[in-house]
């Protein structure tokens, strides 16, 4: 018997609803977690996020709802030394270290009616803790989606069956480039013969254990160094039995004409960046530079023009202090919590210094007793409302928003 119109249309709201508020969510299709999921359990998800859209709409503080999602970082370093990540290049201030089984569990008992996902990545390489596969197993008996990111060097066939028996619904694959010489101009240290054992070994196990999960994307972000190979890592990934190749638009460093220049692919397709903006753009800097530089006389034909509209408007009245930025209406702030291996609390993955978290599960914190701080309070009404609380927090000075005088 074919469901209700009203049934079908409730059905398709909350994949929608699912979607909004669970952004990674967006890039995956729907699993087996999610349809065997309880109905009821399924209503009250689905309600605690209807009543977090309807906060963030009103530019409420105060939360009743709940969490829709995490970012847990089962492991605070890293095997490789990608340049642009603040773990491979030594950036970040967050204490190194491995989540704690205890904790996790805790973070589960607590939330785990309100979660649709657990993403088990943010800063490091998760599968560097041991007990990685205890923890999906205890979310995935709870109906939690979940998800993992790794470079793929620390696994082999015991690994594989731990990894499939363990519910893991997504693995995603980091691997950025088809031979050894381009892959390890990015992911410096790693050896690109081991990561495709590695995945040959979890298809293989996958078909003769008869499991559909993992779920296995193949990500590839996309460089100048690499753009020539990206159909070639697309054949070795269909060769391997990977289930999706996917190619990812890099967040890259293009503050100079030289790092633009190293790190931006020439393709469009494959680029966040405009490329004869960020032009003129250097072209300013460079000349600001040579003024800065030549004997003090006039330079006529100088005059940045157009290019003004992409450099700060006025000059920060105090160097010293970071940018004030605020990024509007940010669902994040209403849907998401942050949590590092040590415990400590972030509202966004985009956080990469200890001094910039706003809580910790350490000594017997929870998250509820962190998400209607005055801290998270400060963070909504600023970015919904634009209004001040007095309380000063990393969102006040968001890195993924333009700072006062921009246009981006």
């Amino acid at each position: 018997m074919p469901k209700p119109k009203f049934i079908e249309n409730l059905l398709v709201d909350h994949w929608n609803t699912v979607q909004e508020v669970s952004p990674p969510l967006r890039r995956f299709p729907e699993g087996e977690t999610w349809r065997s999921t309880p109905k009821l359990l399924k209503l009250r998800r689905y309600l605690n996020a209807r009543r977090a859209i309807a906060a963030m709409k009103r530019g409420a503080g105060p939360l009743s709802s709940y969490p829709t999602y995490l970012t847990i970082d089962p492991f605070s370093a890293c095997n490789l030394k990608c340049p642009l990540c603040p773990t491979g290049n030594g950036r970040i201030t967050l204490k190194k270290g491995r989540l704690q089984t205890e904790m996790f569990r805790h973070i589960v008992d607590e939330m785990g009616t309100y979660l649709y996902n657990i993403d088990m990545f943010n800063w490091g390489e998760p599968l560097l803790n041991k007990d990685i596969y205890a923890m999906i197993a205890y979310a995935h008996k709870r109906h939690i989606i979940t998800s993992v990111s790794s470079n793929f060097h620390y696994f082999d066939a015991q690994a594989a069956e731990r990894m499939i028996n363990s519910g893991l619904d997504y693995l995603i694959l980091s691997i950025d480039g088809a031979t050894q010489a381009t892959y390890e101009q990015y992911r410096v240290g790693g050896d690109l013969d081991t990561v495709l054992r590695n995945v040959g070994t979890l298809t293989d196990t996958r078909k003769q254990l008869g499991s559909s999960t993992p779920y296995i994307f193949w990500q590839y972000l996309v460089f100048r160094h690499n753009e020539h190979e990206i159909e070639q890592a697309r054949a070795l990934a269909t060769d391997l039995g990977v289930d999706e190749f996917k190619t990812e638009l890099a967040f890259l460093e293009v503050d100079t004409r030289e790092k633009g220049e190293r790190w931006i692919p020439r393709q469009p397709q494959y680029s966040r960046y405009n490329l004869a903006e960020l032009d003129t753009v250097w072209r300013v800097e460079e000349a600001k530079q040579a003024v800065a530089f030549a004997p003090a006389v006039t330079m006529p034909g100088r005059a940045p023009g157009v290019a003004l509209d992409l450099l700060p408007a006025r000059p920060q009245a105090d160097p010293g202090k970071p940018l004030r930025r605020r990024l509007p209406d940010c669902l994040w702030l209403y849907t998401t919590v942050v949590v590092n291996a040590d415990g400590s609390i972030a509202p966004c993955c985009a956080v990469e210094k200890k001094e910039d978290s706003i809580g910790t599960l350490q000594g017997g914190g929870t998250i509820g007793g962190v998400w209607n701080s005055k801290e998270y309070q400060a963070a909504r009404i600023y970015s919904t409302r634009g209004a001040e609380s007095g309380v000063e927090t990393v969102c006040h000075h968001c890195v993924l928003a333009p700072a006062e005088g921009e246009n981006r």
